[in-house]
């Protein structure tokens, strides 16, 4: 389970705040956005957390978890009314079972919030930027996370302790395995074209063993032989890479 920062700009956030919308639409339901990475690496199972900054403090609207792979617009016209489609490529949906309640007023103890451990579509990670007030450093810089991050799992745990949710440790490992190649990789890997490449494909390689054993049914044991040592287990194509058609990757 990967998880992610998503921004909600400050008209949204206050659209969605109003007392009508919190009625009619309490939940995050679904984010949506334009079809580059990493929204449109997003897998089921995946955590996206809605914020935003305002007067440099970072606001938690609260967690979604995905319901299947991003679809498009025409898809997601079949599952929303049409006043809600907001002209996006792709849009992400929460597991029925997991609906979160939007939290309009919910701040982030600005500590914690600087103490975020955020990782770029490269793999590599970025610190917050602060604005500057006279002449030293000030708030969260209210555009900072115009562009989703992956999050450390010690990040997303943070986030989670602070909106109320808890998840399985299963899920902790897997995030916390994935930042770890993550930082070898920093370490081990000078070039940094070479370093966001091998970045991309951890991430990929990670998710493809997720679905492969999400597909499966099975967990950590050998859909073909029934061994159930998951140290020996590998997500292997069946079908070469280079032969598979993009359905099939």
């Amino acid at each position: 389970m990967a998880a992610y920062t998503f921004l909600w700009a400050g008209d949204t956030w206050e659209q969605r705040a109003t007392d009508r919308a919190l009625r009619e639409f309490p939940y995050i339901d679904y984010v949506a956005g334009d079809g580059k990475r990493p929204l449109s690496e997003v897998m089921e199972g995946d955590e996206i957390f809605v914020v935003n900054v305002k007067h440099g403090h970072l606001r938690i609207g609260g967690r979604l978890v995905a319901d299947g792979r991003p679809v498009p617009e025409a898809e997601a016209g079949r599952r929303l009314p049409r006043n809600r489609l907001i002209g996006k490529e792709l849009y992400v949906f929460a597991k029925a079972e997991s609906l979160d309640r939007f939290r309009h007023d919910f701040y982030l103890d600005q500590h914690e919030a600087l103490s975020l451990e955020l990782i770029g579509a490269n793999g590599a990670r970025k610190e917050l930027t602060r604005e500057q007030a006279g002449g030293g450093a000030g708030g969260i810089y209210r555009q900072e996370f115009r562009q989703p991050f992956l999050l450390s799992p010690s990040s997303a745990a943070l986030l989670r302790r602070s909106l109320g949710i808890s998840v399985s440790d299963t899920a902790e490992k897997a995030g916390a395995e994935l930042l770890a190649d993550l930082a070898q990789l920093e370490h081990t890997v000078a070039d940094k074209t070479d370093r966001e490449v091998l970045a991309k494909a951890r991430i990929g390689q990670g998710r493809f063993r997720s679905e492969v054993e999400r597909r499966w049914g099975l967990g950590e044991v050998c859909a073909l032989t029934g061994l159930a040592v998951p140290e020996t287990l590998i997500a292997s194509h069946i079908k070469p890479w280079r032969d598979s058609s993009n359905d099939e990757d």
